[in-house]
């Protein structure tokens, strides 16, 4: 196991969107908050896991050719809600937090895997993309597929290294690379940003050694309010994944507004849609 005794730098707030900013992915800033447009004409805040006080949220006018939503404040105005992952209370977690069963798979691990903080951009790459492959391969993950092109991957790469300070940890059995897990701290919060793992070692418990490990920083991060572990997914499998890893769902209070005929097509043409907007589970 590697020695988390890392003093990792928080980001600020124009530094994690120049580091999230993806190609195609449309980001603008209005009334001091970043707001991303999360599907066509749909905007949200970029920092979603965080409340906002909506008497003072002003989004564009040209939200309202379509829609937008944002997480506000417990008693505000409210009329859906934004559903995502964490693990709370960062500062206490540990070995001894866990159950009995999971502290035994986690030392097992712990003697067949090791972490590494990786520091070296092009060794990354060449060790990070065949892993990338096999767990594009094997899942339905759709969002940003184009990375399967290795110029595309190299390039998502660059960003983290350029940004000195995202933190990228990779798992390696027998000095293969296995699994790879990067996150950043920004606004008193630890994102775990990206996950992946080989095909070929799922049950060394790679995702388990590279969650602890990222927790495990975490907890000695002053301060810390709690590590984001990504959004509720329509994928059952991705949110048992992380539930049994101990992450909470949080359904946060929203104000969402959507153009009158845009509503009324998604109610009649795109329920599915219409509801996750909402906020139906």
């Amino acid at each position: 196991m590697m020695n988390l005794e890392l003093h990792p730098s928080e980001m600020s707030d124009e530094e994690y969107v120049k580091l999230v900013k993806d190609r195609g992915l449309r980001i603008v800033r209005h009334g001091g908050m970043f707001w991303r447009e999360v599907a066509p004409f749909f905007w949200r805040p970029v920092f979603h896991f965080l409340s906002f006080d909506d008497r003072r949220v002003r989004g564009p006018w040209s939200f309202r050719l379509g829609a937008y939503q944002f997480p506000v404040l417990e008693g505000r105005r409210a009329n859906s809600s934004i559903c995502y992952y964490i693990f709370g209370n960062p500062r206490e977690y540990g070995i001894h937090s866990l159950s009995r069963n999971k502290r035994q798979e986690l030392a097992h691990a712990m003697n067949t895997l090791e972490v590494r903080i990786e520091a070296d951009l092009p060794g990354f790459v060449e060790r990070s993309y065949p892993v990338y492959i096999s767990f594009a391969g094997r899942s339905d993950y759709g969002y940003r597929r184009d990375r399967v092109a290795r110029d595309v991957f190299a390039d998502w790469a660059r960003r983290l290294f350029d940004s000195r300070k995202a933190i990228v940890l990779g798992a390696y059995r027998d000095n293969v690379m296995v699994g790879v897990l990067t996150m950043v701290f920004v606004r008193n919060v630890a994102v775990l940003l990206s996950h992946f793992t080989h095909t070929d070692h799922l049950k060394s418990k790679a995702s388990d050694i590279l969650y602890h490990a990222a927790r495990s920083i975490a907890s000695r991060k002053e301060g810390l309010r709690f590590v984001y572990a990504g959004m509720w997914s329509e994928n059952k499998g991705v949110n048992e994944f992380k539930e049994l890893r101990g992450a909470t769902l949080i359904k946060a209070p929203a104000f969402v507004y959507m153009n009158p005929v845009a509503s009324r097509v998604l109610e009649h043409f795109g329920k599915k849609y219409h509801r996750k907007i909402l906020g139906a589970l």
